[in-house]
């Protein structure tokens, strides 16, 4: 097969500098020639060069993640999903690491709907249909906390699940030990609780805790493998603009890193704040407008009011993610619609094919 040259991008998300932030490569793929009416998951497969050849791209540009989008003729947007300008721009999406395919990547998705809003023009919002997660979302819309600024908000499944981890049991002890194994700095004492989905386990630390000061081998951490290790805590209101720290590590057998900034496990976070840990969360944040409003005083959880609905800013965590470049985001947990809301502002560009050809 002859080669051939794809426009890429590159931006960073989570971030409004070059320095941190998570990057990430945008490479638009061309429409097809002949869509199929109706998109299964094979049809949506079939829009897309073989996986191989988006392996071999992805590692090509050895940054976190690549996305891949495909456009689809608008006449493919549902009814209703419409802009002021007509039908919602539609993709096919896929996402690549150097080491596989990705079921889901929220930095990605940011890069990618930062650079379409930007190339499009006048539009608010973006449809995506994925091969996992079926429909995702983007679209501009007012910072929650800055209503002079304008945000990208991803529009995600929540994520779930979660049971505790009794302290004392056997399993507490195989993460616990796996934990201490994989890290220095590491203090047990420091853990308020500990939660395991069947992707996740989650930690939460002492809001006193170093939380970034912690050095983790993630390829050491045998007991956790292959789930995503979720680990946070409450923000100290006097030391941090934020409502959570987190930082999020994946453990899969050779694929093992730290994410440097993600909105997908925030999917999983903020609905566990906003629930099994909402009466702390107030504690620690007692002005803000989830601990404000009279459903925090319903038994230690967040409860909408469907007649009523409540601002916003009632479930919109800030987030800081302390990995060694880190990252910022909000999140909103929409719970009747068992959606989150990631949001962040348009990352700046790193590189793309037209500044390398100009060269």
């Amino acid at each position: 097969m002859a080669s051939v040259k794809l426009p890429y991008t590159i931006l960073n998300a989570f971030t409004t500098t070059r320095e941190s932030g998570n990057p990430a490569a945008v490479v638009p793929l061309p429409a097809p020639a002949a869509p199929p009416t109706e998109l299964s998951t094979d049809d949506l497969l079939g829009l897309f060069p073989s996986d191989d050849c988006l392996l071999s791209v992805a590692k090509h540009f050895g940054l976190p993640m690549t996305a891949f989008p495909v456009p689809l003729p608008s006449s493919k947007s549902e009814p209703g999903l419409t802009t002021s300008i007509g039908p919602t721009p539609s993709y096919a999406l896929r996402w690549f690491h150097p080491d596989g395919e990705a079921p889901l990547c929220g930095h990605a998705t940011l890069a990618l709907s930062s650079y379409l809003f930007e190339s499009l023009g006048g539009v608010k919002h973006l449809r995506y249909l994925t091969r996992y997660h079926g429909e995702v979302s983007a679209l501009l819309v007012s910072d929650p906390f800055d209503s002079g600024r304008e945000v990208v908000a991803l529009d995600f499944p929540e994520l779930r699940g979660f049971q505790t981890v009794p302290k004392g049991s056997e399993r507490y002890a195989e993460i616990m030990s796996s934990i201490k194994r994989a890290s220095e700095g590491w203090k047990e004492d420091e853990v308020v609780n500990v939660e395991e989905s069947e992707t996740y386990v989650l930690v939460e630390l002492a809001s006193g805790a170093d939380l970034k000061a912690i050095k983790i081998d993630p390829a050491r951490l045998d007991a956790i493998s292959p789930k995503q290790f979720l680990l946070t805590q409450l923000a100290d209101p006097a030391r941090s603009p934020a409502h959570i720290h987190s930082r999020v590590f994946g453990t899969a057998p050779g694929h093992s890193y730290e994410d440097t900034a993600t909105g997908s496990a925030h999917c999983a976070l903020i609905p566990y704040y906003l629930t099994a840990a909402f009466s702390r969360l107030c504690a620690a944040h007692p002005t803000a407008a989830f601990s404000t409003t009279s459903t925090a005083s319903t038994g230690g959880t967040y409860v909408p009011s469907g007649d009523d609905p409540l601002d916003p800013l009632a479930s919109t965590l800030k987030v800081s993610q302390l990995s060694a470049r880190g990252g910022t985001m909000s999140v909103q947990w929409r719970k009747p619609e068992g959606r989150d809301e990631v949001q962040n502002g348009r990352g700046p560009r790193m590189g793309s094919q037209a500044e390398e050809d100009n060269k």
